[in-house]
């Protein structure tokens, strides 16, 4: 006869095994990093349609100048690094995921959330920050929201700021800013005109979307759930605190002036998305049935290839004119510097994405401009001839950290 088995211990869960669970994938985050920075000939890109090397970019002209010179019918942005963007428009503009603290893989296993000013004064330097209204986050990850308290105190004194219930519960600790906070939730799926803290319409409304977050690697999604409310300064909490939480996607319409007392017509639309997901893509048709199609469509690279068929149904879905790929570089570098892709994002990965969005670009016509308003072009920033500074074929741009683009 078999032997009665014993009844097992159920497992206690300890500090050491909670770390753990957490260190794993973060070990195996770092030793997959592949490094890679280059870009091989046979993509479709100017300059030279040649190799482009990330580590050794070409030098550029980033001045505010760019901001000062902009005309009134011209959209200027900047890419910030970690899929952050400026977004100027008519002397007003908004940020989207402003961070500039990029901390190394160590402090974000072991160490607390740490604020480099340094790089945030170096960033934000050639922008207008008094011009910035609002500050948008589609999800609550650190590299998103994680400079939000200086950024938002120090900066952008008048900014109100949009981001999901994880972002509410992280800000907490600083009720000064809390009362500036729109929860995306609340909000979700209704047009929004944006306004300052102080209530100031700004040129700008807002449509949050529900999207998704790819995994990083194998299924596994990091820091993953809600963010529980934070009790004590954020320099004292780990950086796995920030949670994801609900990840939205955002449509950004441009506003003209209101013309007799009606409605402002829309002069510029940007689809935003600083997580690959193809969820996103059914919603679309319904949110763009009324009103114009999308100028810019912003699409972000690392990851793509674990959610197919990202980007393609994206912009099947959308149709833009034009399309700004990010989020690519390592963000566990000092900001701006030159340096490999993010992690897991290998040079064919990167060579794939690239070849797929030119090649649906180009075989899906962008949906014509109802008068009076242009079509999307990518324009130069002083009026010279002078290229810009990354990858970039015929409708979309891979743009370097710190970059200004014009389109008018």
């Amino acid at each position: 006869m078999e032997a009665p088995r014993t009844k097992r211990s159920p497992r206690v869960r300890t500090p050491w095994t909670t770390l753990g669970a957490l260190l794993v994938p973060l070990v195996l985050f770092v030793l997959l990093t592949g490094g890679a920075h280059v870009i091989e000939p046979g993509i479709p890109f100017q300059p030279g349609n040649g190799r482009y090397d990330f580590s050794r970019p070409l030098l550029c002209k980033n001045a505010r100048a760019v901001v000062e010179t902009a005309r009134d019918d011209q959209v200027v942005v900047r890419y910030l690094g970690a899929g952050g963007l400026y977004v100027g428009w008519r002397g007003k503009a908004v940020l989207l995921g402003p961070f500039f603290s990029n901390p190394n893989t160590l402090r974000v296993g072991f160490g607390h959330l740490h604020w480099r000013r340094g790089a945030i004064e170096e960033a934000l330097r050639p922008v207008p920050v008094e011009d910035v209204g609002a500050i948008l986050a589609g999800h609550s990850h650190y590299d998103h929201i994680g400079d939000l308290p200086v950024i938002a105190r120090d900066y952008t004194t008048h900014a109100s700021l949009f981001v999901n219930r994880s972002g509410t519960a992280a800000l907490q600790p600083y009720p000064d800013l809390t009362a500036r906070v729109r929860e995306l939730e609340g909000i979700e799926g209704r047009w929004q005109r944006l306004e300052d803290a102080g209530g100031k319409s700004l040129p700008f409304r807002l449509l949050a979307l529900p999207s998704d977050h790819a995994p990083h690697a194998a299924g596994l999604l990091l820091m993953d759930g809600e963010t529980k409310p934070l009790r004590k300064d954020w320099r004292k909490a780990r950086y796995w605190k920030l949670k994801t939480g609900r990840t939205y996607a955002f449509l950004l319409d441009l506003l003209g002036e209101e013309e007799g007392g009606g409605e402002p017509p829309v002069r510029f639309r940007i689809l935003y998305q600083d997580a690959a997901a193809t969820g996103l893509a059914a919603a679309l048709p319904q949110a763009l049935s009324a009103g114009p199609p999308v100028d810019l469509a912003v699409l972000c690279m690392p990851s793509a290839h674990l959610v197919p068929p990202y980007p393609q149904r994206v912009l099947a879905a959308s149709s833009p004119a034009h399309a700004l790929v990010i989020h690519y570089e390592s963000f566990f570098r000092r900001w701006g510097r030159p340096g490999p892709f993010a992690p897991f994002l290998t040079r064919p990965r990167a060579e794939s994405f690239l070849r797929t969005v030119d090649h649906v670009l180009g075989s899906v016509p962008s949906a014509p401009k109802a008068a009076p308003m242009p079509p999307a072009v990518l324009v130069d920033r002083d009026g010279a001839d002078e290229p810009l500074c990354g990858p970039q074929g015929d409708r979309w741009t891979m743009p370097l950290v710190g970059e200004w683009l014009v389109f008018q």
